[in-house]
């Protein structure tokens, strides 16, 4: 009965991250760009997920299928975080010497700052940060 219920359970996080799950334009199942998803764009979602998924393609996953997909999405995460890492620290860094003095980490934070305050007022919002929360979401 526990062995059931885990692997239940490990489905439908399976099912419910493919309705999330990024397209290539950076939507995350919004196939049709409306802004929604519908229950059929989720399906169409999962249905290619668990295809995807399905390495010897029998129609079932096992475990290790799960495990390997997951494997191979913390993969990618990793390397585009990786890629997002290396672009700031070359915007951050200055001077081009490859590493980042003081002074550099505060003039990024300062432009940082001056960005994500919307109104110029040198306060951030909830809203203002709220916003940058989404936005960073999406660059993801």
């Amino acid at each position: 009965m526990k062995t059931s219920i885990i692997t239940v359970s490990a489905l439908s996080v399976f099912s419910l991250s493919t309705a999330i799950a990024a397209q290539p334009d950076g939507s995350r199942g919004d196939l049709n760009g409306d802004g929604k998803v519908s229950r059929d764009e989720m399906l169409t979602s999962a249905n290619a997920r668990f295809t995807d998924t399905d390495i010897n393609q029998d129609g079932y996953l096992t475990k290790e299928e799960i495990k390997a997909a997951g494997e191979e999405n913390r993969k990618k995460r990793i390397g585009r975080r990786g890629d997002r890492q290396e672009n700031r620290f070359a915007e951050a860094d200055m001077n081009d010497d490859g590493q980042l003095s003081l002074q550099e980490t505060t003039d990024q934070a300062i432009k940082r700052f001056e960005k994500l305050d919307s109104d110029n007022n040198g306060q951030l919002t909830e809203e203002e940060m709220r916003s940058a929360r989404k936005q960073y979401r999406s660059d993801r």
